[in-house]
């Protein structure tokens, strides 16, 4: 890379991140946007102890130029612990403003959906936990399971046992989701641990 003052480098990715860190620039600004928060998973935002991959960055934050969050919550936790506020900014994921939508498709109620690649930290088997909730309840869901992973077996073995198996439908890998979204009423997002979870912006 050329430092000069036509240039600027934005880092998201924590790995690449920490090659940065000791790259002394001159002219170019060097930030780095937050996909999360600082912290780990549970912790208190003002005293918890800071996430693996943003640590790193936070503790030798004099060597960035700035950073860059998600949005103003975000950046406001951060502000509140660390100060820097007059280095930090908020660029949000993009909204295509002034777009037409197409007619709304026709929805079933009865149909839920659970997308995203089965692994423990997914907990789909939360997801098939109502669909079992709701049959109990004298109604009659469908939820369609779109995705792969390590735990598709456990899940339709979970299904059977909940005695839900006709009511939830492993599609495995699709490259239909915008179709299986359009006909479902209810996305089902249990994870158990989430940064910016993209299936909802896809939803």
């Amino acid at each position: 890379m050329v430092d000069h003052d036509k240039a600027l480098v934005v880092v998201d990715s924590k790995f690449s991140a920490k090659f940065l860190n000791a790259w002394k620039t001159v002219h170019v600004p060097k930030l780095f946007a937050f996909h999360s928060t600082h912290v780990k998973a549970g912790q208190d935002l003002l005293t918890g102890q800071l996430a693996e991959g943003h640590a790193p960055m936070i503790e030798q934050r004099t060597k960035w130029d700035g950073f860059v969050f998600l949005t103003e919550a975000q950046r406001g936790a951060y502000v509140e612990r660390f100060g820097d506020e007059e280095r930090t900014f908020v660029v949000p994921n993009p909204v295509r403003s002034g777009h037409v939508h197409p007619p709304r498709p026709q929805r079933n109620p009865a149909h839920l959906i659970a997308a995203g690649s089965p692994t423990v930290n997914k907990n789909v088997a939360a997801s098939i936990r109502v669909v079992a909730e709701l049959k109990q309840r004298g109604l009659d869901p469908t939820l369609n399971v779109v995705g792969h992973g390590a735990q598709l077996g456990a899940l339709e073995q979970l299904a059977g046992e909940l005695e839900v198996r006709d009511n939830v439908i492993f599609h495995g890998y699709s490259d239909q989701l915008p179709r299986h979204f359009a006909s479902a009423a209810i996305h089902l997002l249990t994870s158990t641990n989430e940064g910016q979870a993209l299936v909802l912006i896809e939803s």
